[in-house]
């Protein structure tokens, strides 16, 4: 059994994406948040080795995650501004900084794609840095997924080479 976790917010640092791989399954658990902080479950998929068509990684942006973190700090700075500007509430201003942050950093993401042979595509996503985590789980599973085409590679060039004597001839009567 081979296991990889991946953080998805730095906020919800505590919910990890998981691929398990055992056997010729992979099993996938993605944390379900709303805007990256409240937590709302989990989804959790289990895929055949030979089902899958393609694993690719992609750079992606949560919009809406960084639109929130924008309207947050840019909140906390005009109330700063325009109502605590001697900074009396500095230490929740500096929550909300840090939240806006952290918000913001978690929108930019790295995201493991498997596609299989009947079209679906189950996604895994990771914060930024964990990059070089993610192109070692994809090399991983590269090998598997070819491992297993060579097998069935194998497979029928045994059955070319090696033809069923006991099938029956296709004008020939079974009876």
């Amino acid at each position: 059994m081979f296991s990889v976790s991946f953080i998805t917010s730095y906020l919800t640092f505590y919910l990890r994406s998981k691929i398990l791989i055992e056997g010729e399954f992979f099993k996938i658990y993605n944390p379900k948040t709303f805007l990256k902080t409240i937590p709302l479950g989990r989804n959790k998929s289990t895929i055949s080795v030979n089902k899958i068509s393609s694993v690719n990684t992609s750079f992606g942006l949560d919009f809406l995650a960084l639109l929130w973190g924008l309207a947050i700090g840019a909140g906390v700075y005009l109330y700063i501004k325009n109502y605590d500007a001697d900074c009396t509430l500095w230490k929740w201003e500096l929550v909300f900084w840090v939240y806006a942050l952290l918000t913001m950093l978690s929108s930019f993401q790295i995201k493991l794609k498997m596609h299989t042979l009947s079209g679906e595509v189950f996604s895994v996503n990771a914060i930024i840095f964990s990059k070089a985590k993610v192109e070692n789980l994809l090399s991983t599973i590269q090998s598997l997924i070819k491992r297993n085409t060579d097998d069935k590679n194998t497979d029928v060039a045994e059955k070319i080479d090696n033809p069923d004597t006991t099938a029956a001839e296709p004008n020939q009567d079974i009876s």
